[in-house]
């Protein structure tokens, strides 16, 4: 495992349980009393994602760590990895101030213009349909009320 790949799997174990313990409980409304809670999906997807991470970090150290190719961690990969963490961490923001399907869209939005697409069409297409799929997936399919 490349030491690149091995503070990846570190930051995002971090942030799963920062996710899970404080900023989903914090961002997700109350239980209506009837279907599953907000919280349940976020939750589910952050434990998966840690755990995944922790697997990956355990099954790579095991096989023993190794130097980036030819240079180490530059200054551009963790800063380009902090954009899309930063991206991310507005998801919940967003969903409580603009609701959860316009405020999907924003971040959608945000992470296009991050990654470097500039395809407007696939943009607006998959921005556009994602979070309304989503939203009628949780409403309407398993009773999730959506920030």
């Amino acid at each position: 495992m490349r030491i690149q790949e091995f503070c990846v799997n570190i930051l995002l174990m971090i942030a799963s349980i920062v996710m899970v313990l404080f900023i989903i409980p914090e961002w997700t409304p109350e239980p209506q009393g009837y279907g599953l809670a907000a919280s349940t999906l976020p939750n589910a997807m952050c434990v998966v994602i840690g755990t995944l991470a922790c697997f990956q970090l355990v099954s790579g150290v095991r096989r023993g760590l190794v130097r980036n190719g030819d240079q180490p961690v530059s200054f551009d990969v963790v800063i380009h990895l902090a954009k899309y963490f930063g991206v991310m961490l507005l998801v919940f923001p967003a969903w409580k101030w603009l609701g959860f399907v316009p405020g999907g869209m924003a971040v959608l939005a945000l992470l296009y213009v991050v990654t470097g697409i500039r395809n407007r069409a696939a943009i607006a297409l998959i921005c556009a349909l994602l979070p309304v799929v989503c939203h009628v997936l949780l409403w309407y399919g398993l009773h999730i009320p959506t920030p």
